[in-house]
């Protein structure tokens, strides 16, 4: 053996010192050399084996061969790849080697064969040898295998605790918006990076209405979300509004698909969720995929979780905005008040200078309102100012404010209209008012109604609320100091500001 290391490193002195001589040569070369030393070291090795078959006949001790294969290394490495193949290789040697004696040769035959030639080991001892390997070899496997699920489990909980913390994330922060439209855009956002639908589509019950709104996405004209979702207007007629439970649908063309009016595809698949807050459906969120079965029970309950979390915060936001304005408005007219007025005022006014626009302010008041209460009671009176109230707002613009000051006193804010604007219009409430025949909202017939009005405008009159209010005000006093059922417009002057 000592002669055969002796002889094998002298090879392999040679064979570095022919490498290193030859290492600029071509790739062909190269290749050639590789061959030939292969063919030397092959050859060495078998020179080795015959070498101790000799010296075991010659001393008549026994020597085993054991040819050894791999069982469908060729499906291995068929369905995970060369890189998988060569690693189940190098495994399968480290086996061997750790099993075989110092005196024990392991080679590689070819492909996945090798060959182990074990001296002074008899027909028994190899059996026994090989079944040892064996066992050994399954072991191994088994370990693999548990490895490989382990390490499938280790990702699918670090996946499982990625979404929770996406989840939570997105919990924390729809409690902080205050803004429907920003939480919708939200949760589009999410649903798409977590589920990657074709098409998403948020709709929603219109506050104390029977009707959908399409609140996502947010290209659709009401004329033509109306011809896209005809179940805008028969929101009934949807199995997930009207149960309020999942519609999952693994193919759209299978006999369980609802027949839907929101245009979901006629092939893939699509999930409906609604919106359910205090035990009321809001809305309803579509999902569409072109793949059939693409909702698996898992992606649905993780689009629940989102959805459910939207409807929460969409519900807290409405009853909010709800309580704000109830704070903001007159309890019994429904007009705005006078905290809405020192909110709004300031704003207008920063508009008003900032695109050098104009702004007016109405001051208006009920002629003798104090005798037609004292007269007919307070809750003939009462009827009277939602009179009053609904003849300003069948007059006003959208963009205009009607605001009650005080008593039956209001006051209305009129936006991009200058002073001869102002006064035109105030004269069209006054001579409506005094045409409108009160006995028609159930009053008595006798009441015949008047209102004095008072007008001032930026920059003419002032550029501060305090201004403007002050000199609509004086000149709604002058309005009834020349007899009442008139309209005045305050009098200009050098240091209105």
């Amino acid at each position: 053996f000592d002669a055969i290391r002796a002889a094998k490193a002298e090879l392999d002195k040679a064979l570095e010192l022919h490498t290193a001589r030859r290492n600029g040569a071509n790739d062909r070369r190269l290749e050639v050399r590789r061959e030939i030393s292969f063919v030397i070291l092959l050859g060495t090795l078998l020179g080795a084996a015959l070498l101790i078959w000799f010296v075991t006949v010659k001393t008549l001790q026994p020597l085993s061969v054991l040819m050894l294969d791999l069982d469908h290394f060729k499906a291995c490495n068929d369905t995970y790849g060369h890189d998988a193949g060569d690693r189940v290789l190098c495994a399968f040697v480290r086996i061997l080697q750790e099993e075989a004696r110092t005196s024990d040769s392991v080679i590689r035959y070819g492909g996945e064969e090798f060959l182990m030639l074990l001296p002074e080991t008899d027909e028994q001892g190899a059996a026994a040898f090989r079944l040892r390997i064996r066992e050994i070899s399954r072991l191994s496997s088994a370990l693999q295998g548990l490895q490989s699920r382990v390490l499938e489990r280790e990702a699918q909980l670090a996946r499982q605790h990625d979404v929770a913390a996406a989840l939570s994330a997105f919990s924390e922060v729809s409690q902080l918006i205050e803004e429907e439209a920003e939480l919708h855009s939200m949760l589009a956002r999410a649903l798409q990076e977590e589920l990657g639908p074709t098409a998403l589509h948020i709709l929603l019950r219109k506050p104390g209405g029977d009707g959908l709104d399409v609140a996502w996405p947010l290209d659709h004209g009401p004329a033509l979300a109306a011809a896209r979702f005809p179940i805008l207007q028969d929101p009934a007629s949807c199995r997930g509004i009207r149960t309020g439970v999942a519609v999952s649908i693994a193919e759209a063309s299978a006999p369980t698909a609802c027949e839907c009016k929101l245009g979901v595809p006629e092939e893939g698949s699509y999930l409906c969720l609604p919106m359910i807050a205090t035990g009321e459906v809001i809305g309803l969120v579509n999902l569409q995929a072109r793949r059939p079965g693409d909702f698996t029970s898992e992606r649905v309950r993780l689009a629940q979780s989102y959805v459910g979390v939207a409807a929460t915060a969409l519900s807290s936001i409405r009853l909010l905005a709800l309580a704000r304005d109830r704070a903001l408005r007159d309890g019994l007219t429904g007009v705005y008040n006078r905290r809405f007025l020192d909110e709004l005022f300031p704003k207008q006014l920063a508009l008003a200078r900032r695109t050098s626009r104009p702004l007016s302010v109405l001051m208006l008041d009920l002629d003798h309102f104090k005798a037609c209460n004292d007269t007919y009671g307070h809750d003939a009176g009462d009827r009277v100012l939602c009179a009053f109230v609904r003849i300003l707002q069948e007059e006003a613009r959208t963009s205009d404010s009607v605001i009650r000051y005080g008593g039956e006193e209001f006051l209305m804010l009129l936006p991009e209209t200058d002073e001869q604007g102002a006064a035109a219009f105030a004269e069209r409430i006054r001579s409506a008012v005094e045409r409108r025949a009160f006995g028609e909202s159930g009053l008595p017939a006798a009441i015949s109604l008047r209102c004095s009005i008072g007008v001032s405008s930026m920059p003419s009159h002032g550029e501060s609320p305090g201004a403007l209010i002050l000199a609509a005000d004086r000149a709604l006093y002058l309005a009834k100091q020349q007899g009442r059922n008139r309209v005045v417009v305050a009098e200009v002057k050098a240091n209105a500001a």
